[in-house]
């Protein structure tokens, strides 16, 4: 009783520090505005029902406390990102930390916490807001075989108790001892989306599952998420990041922003190429079509229209057989991994078989769009 006593005087001090939840009605309110998508539940929706496919490079510890976040948030967006992902962990060693410490025994003090700390994490989220981007916030919840039990769960509450008023904002729980699927952790999870109104997932790496508040584990498929797409090679991440967008997945972030100033802009030229490529096509409509490629440096994708995405991981040429029933003009695109883009119409008559190239080292998609 005394540990859910404190908890709720914590709370009620902390709430009181920030603004209003209806000072900002476009920004702010129930987090139940991110739904699977009505036609197909793989993939989110916003609140007009319109599908999303989330992209973000950014996914850190206590990212709300990050110096240059504001920076990092522009940056993505302005390449198209719409996506970060944040864990809330008291222990990364952060300035500054969620609660004061006591001074005799060095531990956090539950009933301090630090204003500051909160007050970033606020911040963030309203940033993050007006940029018309979704976070995901993993919580960390324990259970009573973990040590710092109350801290971790009251550090969720406190998480939760301010997102919760927010339109943009995902939960996961993260994963703590290798036990995210058991069933106390998924009965937490679901505990936690009802509360927040919201959507949760589990965090069984490298896939986020999504879960509703109520049915059973296992029963439902929804959104899918890829949040920590990683490797050893630079460019074998953005090649599987590529290849993931293509393949139908709902919500996709590279597993970490600490990179070279390089590869940080390599990771946002690939959200840029992604989009560009969404202006053509569709990645939600498309299906592999390895059949029409001759040889393997490729991949290739279709649609029920019969149109046509190649991805090219690195320079090179493809040979393309297509099954071609009627002659119809083809618009040819292809685009780099920057984002930049060229195209030609091929009209008829024309053959089933192309020969498509590119000199980029790092890729970049090729578009066969019919023009009806």
């Amino acid at each position: 009783m005394i540990p859910r006593l404190l908890c709720s005087l914590l709370l009620l001090s902390l709430c009181a520090c920030f603004p209003e939840a209806n000072e900002d009605p476009d920004r702010i309110g129930p987090s139940n505005s991110l739904q699977a998508w009505a036609e197909n539940k793989r993939f989110w929706a916003d609140k007009e029902g319109n599908p999303l496919l989330l992209l973000g490079t950014i996914n850190q510890k206590n990212l709300s406390q990050s110096v240059d976040v504001i920076q990092q948030l522009k940056e993505l967006q302005k390449a198209g990102g719409n996506y970060v992902c944040s864990q809330i962990d008291p222990f990364e060693g952060t300035r500054p930390e969620p609660f004061a410490r006591n001074p005799l025994t060095g531990q956090f003090d539950l009933n301090a916490p630090d204003s500051l700390y909160w007050s970033n994490f606020h911040a963030f989220l309203r940033h993050a807001a007006s940029l018309d981007m979704v976070v995901q916030l993993e919580l960390p919840m324990a259970d009573s075989t973990q040590t710092h039990e109350l801290l971790y769960n009251v550090m969720a509450e406190q998480a939760l108790s301010i997102s919760q008023h927010y339109r943009n904002v995902l939960y996961s729980i993260r994963q703590l001892n290798d036990q995210a699927s058991a069933p106390s952790s998924l009965s937490k999870l679901r505990q936690l989306a009802v509360r927040a109104n919201g959507q949760a997932f589990t965090d069984k790496y490298p896939f986020r599952q999504a879960l509703p508040s109520l049915p059973t584990a296992g029963t439902y498929t929804g959104p899918v998420h890829f949040s920590a797409v990683d490797g050893n090679d630079p460019y074998d991440v953005i090649k599987n990041f590529n290849l993931a967008a293509a393949n139908g997945y709902a919500g996709l972030c590279y597993a970490s922003s600490r990179s070279t100033f390089e590869m940080r802009g390599a990771r946002l030229a690939s959200i840029r190429a992604i989009r560009t490529v969404e202006r053509y096509l569709r990645f939600r409509d498309l299906k592999p079509a390895p059949e029409v490629l001759i040889g393997k440096n490729a991949h290739a994708f279709t649609d029920d229209q019969g149109n046509f995405l190649f991805y090219m991981p690195t320079a090179g040429e493809i040979n393309v057989r297509l099954p071609v029933e009627d002659q119809v003009p083809i618009r040819v695109v292809v685009v780099g991994y920057l984002g930049t883009q060229r195209s030609e119409l091929l009209r008829p008559p024309y053959g089933n078989s192309f020969k498509l190239f590119t000199d980029e080292i790092r890729g970049g998609w090729m578009i066969l769009k019919r023009e009806e």
